[in-house]
């Protein structure tokens, strides 16, 4: 009867895996719309923007070129490319040397001339009088860019057309023999969405196999391997197919879930394996899963109960991506929980192998009990030490996020990047909204002369401007050109006569974009290097130069928003972190029923923590959102083995030697399950995406660090105070 419920029940759990994949694989979405990364507030501010405005959104196109825009042959086939780029769908025009007006006065009348009809002599200065050099132009006028803006349905379309426009954009550009890069809003979320499929494409299946190999080292056991996919694959499948019950879309924050469950998997099977082992004396299958189970469940029931309270606390997010990464990653938590009691089980009670141990763990668990019987005070003083310059060195730790920084430094985009900044200009944009709170305000040159002063403060303040487009520039030009005076008409009614003539002369003109419809509203657009975020924050502190006006300032567009957002969610993610210790306390309060004791156990977690983040803060590395993330996780790690030590400290404590019966009870199963944690987390270094690259590195060091702690320093700590719990 017992083979028969044993064969119903592996049916059944195949059954179910099969309905998940399936469940999974015809409903499942990806959501990739920049959209659900921002707050409503930032939404209601942005679509507010792009009613006035018009979307900010473009894709640059810089264009390496042997030959100069002074041949008549480069601008013909400049022209013809974009001619073909302007018809693209979702297009609303295209800004390119060869399209944009130049200004000439002529005859006492305004011309508005193209590249292509003006002598090749004076293509060059009329190109650095119009300021198209070191935007569109270099000063050698060999390298140039085309900046194909999107039109306003880009912002309100349901799913993400991105890939789409791209798509149609490297068409076009095929068909004409130049190199060119490209950066943009959707090259971005084209770089982001490549960079999770090429993890799960070789990242994760690197990461099984590496896996594999390590628990069969551990345990020499092709079985121990087959029941630890089983787990990875059943778990996956079932959070695949809850997800997409409570219609959780799959996004560039999630997508790394498999990631996830690998490494979540791990840490409860090898302690309960290695508790088998222990008792493989008890021939009762039955009796030795039992016993297995009553020395370890209480650990990894609150183990998974902190790590899953955790990241469910980011269900509270604002952000989208967050909260549907909080609510899986605590489903996944549950799940694997489950599955791996569930197979486990299984794997006792209807398999004859034998769990074996690799020997090199039990000698080093050998060596530290030595150790730490004669070492105690100066392993004690070490760690209090390493604590105190962690400390330290969290005063020193920064909030960042730098686009750059996000890939590898030979990822196309940040070849690109570079190449733009180094020969043209910044790719980052920046608007500004300067509002005189009164219809044609803008027009006023009292208000005029204070952006002029305002965009001169900016250059000098803030170097990572590259460019400032405003229409007090073209009114300066259109004042030149008029009265050879380049500055600003003292008139409101000369302001609105230029503005006139540009209007009428220039029908294609771009003031729309300029202001509002009731002149009421002037718009800056600011080019910038990539920096970072913080860099660029640093803007908003500019909105003081206004403070004794009567004028208002309000920074707007996809990229001061999303740097805010960026800021937002590793916030979000370290606020997290403050959760699960919440949460922790609640659960050991409970459990153990001594406060103090409850301290000392978080204190204890604590420790490698706060040594990994300021190892951080002294080699000047910034919070990113995969360094943010990773140390919840590390903090449900480190806990578990101090629980498993805590508690079989508690069962040792009568015996003559409680500390060293403890080692030899749970060290092999802390030294076990953190070997092959630390194996894991190693292979995250192989990623292309470079925050998933800052959390296995960091979870390395913090997990390294809390196994030093709990086999080293407690031990040493509880042998030099000489006390019992």
């Amino acid at each position: 009867m017992k083979k028969y419920g044993k064969n119903l029940s592996i049916t059944l759990f195949v059954l179910l895996v099969l309905l998940s994949l399936y469940q999974s694989a015809t409903h499942l979405r990806f959501d990739s719309n920049w959209r659900s990364w921002y707050t409503s507030e930032t939404l209601a501010k942005y679509d507010a923007f792009v009613e006035a405005f018009g979307y900010d959104d473009a894709v640059m196109v810089a264009i390496e070129n042997n030959a100069s825009l002074e041949e008549d042959a480069t601008l013909a086939r400049l022209e013809a490319l974009s001619n073909a780029l302007g018809r693209l769908d979702f297009v609303s025009r295209v800004d390119s040397p060869v399209a944009m007006p130049l200004l000439r006065f002529d005859n006492e009348s305004l011309r508005f001339d193209f590249l292509n009809d003006i002598d090749p002599k004076e293509r060059k200065r009329l190109i650095e009088k119009n300021d198209l050099a070191d935007y569109l132009v270099d000063r050698q006028m060999k390298n140039f860019m085309i900046i194909i803006h999107i039109d306003d349905r880009f912002a309100k379309a349901k799913e993400d057309p991105s890939a789409a426009i791209l798509a149609k954009i490297r068409a076009v550009l095929s068909r004409f023999e130049m190199k060119y890069r490209l950066f943009g809003g959707t090259v971005v979320t084209e770089a982001f969405a490549a960079s999770a499929l090429s993890d799960l494409l070789t990242v994760v299946p690197t990461l099984l196999l590496a896996l594999s190999l390590l628990l069969f080292w551990l345990f020499r056991s092709v079985s121990v391997v087959a029941l630890y996919w089983a787990i990875v694959i059943g778990s996956l499948a079932i959070l695949l197919a809850l997800l997409t019950l409570l219609d959780e879309p799959i996004n560039n924050f999630t997508a790394d879930l498999p990631l996830y469950i690998t490494v979540v998997s791990l840490s409860d099977m090898v302690h309960l394996l290695i508790g088998l082992w222990r008792r493989r004396a008890l021939q009762n299958a039955q009796e030795r899963w039992r016993r297995v189970l009553r020395a370890n469940f209480l650990p990894i029931v609150l183990t998974s109960a902190t790590t899953g309270a955790g990241f469910l606390s980011l269900a509270t997010a604002e952000i989208t991506p967050v909260r549907h990464f909080g609510i899986a990653v605590a489903l996944a938590t549950v799940i694997v929980f489950v599955v791996t009691l569930f197979l486990l089980r299984l794997w006792v009670l209807g398999s004859d192998a034998k769990i074996l141990l690799q020997p090199t763990i039990v000698r080093i668990i050998r060596s530290v009990r030595r150790l730490v019987a004669y070492c105690a005070p100066r392993i004690v003083m070490l760690f209090v030490t390493l604590f105190v310059f962690g400390a330290l060195g969290t005063a020193r730790l920064t909030i960042d996020s730098n686009l750059l920084h996000y890939f590898r430094d030979d990822a196309p985009l940040v070849k690109d990047i570079r190449w733009i900044e180094d020969r043209l200009t910044g790719v980052v944009n920046y608007e500004i909204i300067l509002d005189t709170h009164q219809k044609g305000g803008a027009l006023d040159p009292k208000f005029l002369e204070s952006v002029r002063k305002y965009t001169a403060y900016l250059r000098a303040t803030y170097p990572q401007i590259r460019k400032v487009l405003s229409p007090v520039v073209l009114l300066m030009r259109l004042n030149e050109a008029m009265t050879g005076e380049r500055a600003i008409p003292k008139r409101k009614e000369a302001v609105a006569q230029l503005l006139l003539l540009y209007e009428m002369s220039q029908p294609e003109n771009d003031l729309g974009k300029m202001f509002d419809a009731d002149r009421q509203k002037m718009r800056l657009t600011l080019l910038l290097d990539e920096v970072g975020t913080q860099e660029n924050l640093k803007l908003f502190q500019s909105a003081s130069f206004w403070q004794d006006t009567p004028y208002g300032i309000a920074f707007n567009g996809s990229y001061p928003l999303f740097a805010q957002m960026q800021s937002s969610v590793t916030e979000t993610l370290l606020f997290s972190l403050g959760s699960t210790f919440i949460v922790l306390s609640i659960l050991l309060l409970t459990v153990l029923r001594s406060f103090v004791l409850t301290l000392g156990v978080l204190g204890l977690n604590l420790m490698p923590v706060v040594i990994t983040l300021g190892l951080l803060g002294w080699l000047g590395v910034p919070l990113d959102l995969g360094l943010a993330v990773s140390f919840a996780v590390i903090l449900a790690i480190a806990i578990d083995d101090t629980l498993h030590f805590l508690f079989k400290y508690r069962l040792h404590r009568r015996e003559n030697d409680p500390i060293d019966a403890t080692l030899q009870d749970a060290g092999a199963g802390m030294l076990g399950s953190s070997v092959v944690l630390i194996g894991a987390f190693s292979l995250l270094l192989l990623s292309r995406f470079m925050p998933n690259v800052h959390f296995g590195l960091s979870s390395v060091i913090a997990i390294a660090t809390a196994l030093l702690v709990d086999i080293l320093f407690v031990p040493a700590l509880l042998t030099w105070s000489r006390k019992k719990i």
